[in-house]
């Protein structure tokens, strides 16, 4: 079954790569800001117009997160999406339809339940016994299953969080 693009109650994607020390603004994707930096040994921040150190700035951010969270801060995208789902039914979430292009590549997901008035529910991803340990393609295939006590079926909402990247970014990423 093919999750309508209508389901989704929110969808949110970050992408930057660290921010500025004094008004804390967002700096562009790595790809978007480094030659800059290697340039002038320094980026101007586009809220404030300080110079930022973006090496100093990217690894303040990322030595502070857990890998997968890390990840966008050096260059790769994370997107969250929160969508309603109903236990025993099986999803699938087309990155594409969230601004992935159609050659992304996942580097991880995960789920997370985010309440529901008779329970909470939480996806599991369906995927072949065979598989290595890659994603492949930009389609998740997940599964919703009850969590802790409650009637079944059940509704409730389950955050989607996938880390990506975009197909000409470097094959050493999901490594």
């Amino acid at each position: 079954m093919s999750t309508p693009d209508n389901m989704y109650e929110n969808v949110f994607t970050h992408e930057g790569s660290g921010s500025c020390p004094d008004c804390h603004y967002v700096l562009p994707r790595l790809v978007e800001c480094a030659s800059a930096y290697f340039e002038n040994g320094h980026v101007v921040c586009e809220h404030c117009g300080k110079q930022v150190d973006l090496w100093r700035s990217v690894l303040d951010r990322a030595t502070l997160l857990p890998v997968s969270w890390a990840l966008p801060w050096l260059g790769a995208t994370h997107t969250s999406i929160v969508m309603p789902m109903e236990t025993g039914k099986y999803y699938e979430i087309q990155l594409t339809a969230h601004g992935a292009p159609p050659d992304a590549k996942i580097l991880s997901a995960g789920f997370a339940p985010q309440g529901g008035e008779n329970g909470l529910v939480m996806a599991l991803e369906w995927r072949p016994n065979n598989r290595s340990g890659r994603f492949v393609g930009t389609v998740l295939r997940v599964v919703a299953v009850p969590l802790m006590e409650g009637p079944v079926p059940r509704v409730g909402n389950v955050l989607v969080s996938v880390v990506w990247i975009r197909g000409e970014e470097s094959d050493a990423w999901p490594y």
